[in-house]
């Protein structure tokens, strides 16, 4: 049990000791909270972090983070624990379409920017195998394997979002089938946005431009052919529904006329033409 935060976490998991800091999965209130915490023991991450995380707690719109406390001269930064599927899992299976993939990506930014994050937590957050989906909705885990010593910049968040979109668009921007999405990403890679906002608001004007391009990508005969396929396709659903109606009408109508057969033929039965001595005429 650790008792802080005016809570009392029970510890569920501790990870193994790495680069002089540790994961730890706990939570409080019989279960219904679960938490993620990173215990840092090091002199030197403890003296840097330390006002970082302290300065956070202030930031009453960011709903992930928890507190951080410290003891015996370690430092504990407390999240809560999202549930959800890794974004990793649904691009390696290739289960997003283009309209989702861009709407997840414009979550990540909005979250990002109205959580008016600091810089060092934005560069960890925004490595793709810490996102989370839940639906439509985006979410976070912490359970981070590296934690940079220094406090990043704009230089270092433009790279960390061009291989974001990177990982978002491998299949878009391979093919080439956005101009706009290009740009933005060779922007990023050059450190030409100066600040989160201008990111965003560069993405966002990529999100209405990008499904156009893409479709005015595939070329006319190819475009032809799917419009053909997806109409026989449809007119393959429509022959089956006919044929099933035509033999169930041409069934009934067997059964009906079996039916008046069977209705108009007499049966030849016994003929008596004597009883004992009587003769029937």
């Amino acid at each position: 049990m650790i008792q802080a935060l005016s809570e009392e976490f029970e510890v569920v998991y501790i990870e193994k000791m790495v680069q002089g800091y540790q994961i730890i999965q706990c939570h409080t209130g019989g279960g219904n909270d679960y938490y993620t915490m990173i215990h840092f023991v090091k002199e030197d991450h403890v003296k840097k972090l330390l006002p970082l995380f302290f300065t956070l707690k202030e930031n009453t719109v960011y709903e992930d983070y928890k507190g951080c406390f410290t003891k015996e001269g370690s430092l504990y930064v407390v999240f809560y624990k999202r549930q959800g599927i890794p974004l990793t899992e649904l691009l390696s299976r290739n289960l997003l379409t283009l309209d989702q993939k861009i709407l997840i990506g414009k979550h990540i930014l909005e979250k990002v920017l109205l959580w008016q994050l600091p810089d060092f937590l934005i560069d960890q957050m925004l490595s793709v195998e810490y996102i989370l989906t839940e639906g439509e909705d985006v979410r976070f885990h912490y359970e981070w394997y590296i934690f940079y010593e220094e406090q990043p910049g704009m230089t270092v968040i433009n790279k960390r979002i061009a291989i974001l979109l990177r990982n978002l668009f491998s299949e878009e921007l391979e093919r080439q089938v956005s101009p706009k999405l290009t740009e933005l990403t060779k922007s990023l890679e050059q450190n030409i946005p100066k600040d989160f906002f201008a990111i965003y608001e560069a993405y966002s004007s990529l999100c209405d431009v990008m499904p156009k391009e893409a479709e005015a990508y595939i070329p006319g005969v190819q475009r032809l052919k799917m419009k053909m396929a997806h109409f026989f396709q449809k007119g393959l659903e429509v022959a089956k529904i006919i044929i099933f109606l035509a033999v169930y009408v041409m069934g009934i109508w067997l059964l009906e006329k079996e039916g008046q057969e069977v209705k108009g033929q007499e049966e030849p039965g016994v003929i008596f033409e004597r009883i004992g001595t009587l003769e029937i005429k």
